[in-house]
């Protein structure tokens, strides 16, 4: 007759527990950041703005008006946010991100050059085939195993432009918003 296995049991719980991180601890965090980013010029900010987009999703602030900020490189909208929430209010802060997040109807509209848009569009519509087809030559996804479309049909415009030129072709019918920093093809 064969020998059972001897059930040992394990202690439960024994490990850590880990809390997580309050508003204040957050925002002590996220403060050198901004100091480093507004001091730093925008091509090396990059990391920065990762490393404190990270952070500021831990906290409970809106994380689309916060993904918005993070996108359009707002110091001074994200300065207030840490600040409100170093004060422990992230109702307040995701109102600072909101109000700054959303942009004014009133702002006056800035013609932007036919070539210009011409060359962003062009530029947005290579971006968008390459990403398609980066995502179809991954593994199992491509011709030779059932050749399935990706799926993709928003993406982040080239940096290249300005924030003015997408929001003209928007204006203009060429592009639609698909959310926070995201933009599709109008006629797609």
């Amino acid at each position: 007759m064969a020998k059972g296995k001897r059930n040992k049991r394990k202690g439960k719980g024994g490990g850590p527990v880990i809390r997580p991180p309050t508003e204040h601890e957050i925002a002590a965090q996220v403060t050198p950041l901004v100091d480093a980013i507004a001091q730093s010029d925008e091509a090396a900010s990059g990391p920065l703005w990762g490393q404190a987009h990270r952070l500021l999703l831990k906290s409970r602030m809106d994380h689309e008006a916060l993904a918005a900020i993070i996108a359009r490189r707002d110091v001074e909208a994200l300065s207030r946010a840490v600040d409100a929430l170093s004060r422990d209010a992230a109702d307040e802060a995701s109102a600072a991100l909101e109000a700054t997040a959303a942009p004014d109807d009133d702002a006056p509209i800035e013609d932007v050059e036919t070539e210009t848009l011409k060359k962003a569009m062009r530029a947005f519509r290579k971006r968008l085939k390459l990403t398609r087809l980066d995502h179809e030559s991954k593994l199992g996804v491509g011709p030779m195993t059932g050749g399935r479309d990706s799926g993709i049909r928003a993406i982040m415009p080239p940096r290249a432009f300005d924030q003015t030129v997408w929001d003209a072709l928007v204006r203009e019918g060429k592009l639609r918003k698909a959310g926070p920093g995201f933009y599709e093809l109008a006629d797609e």
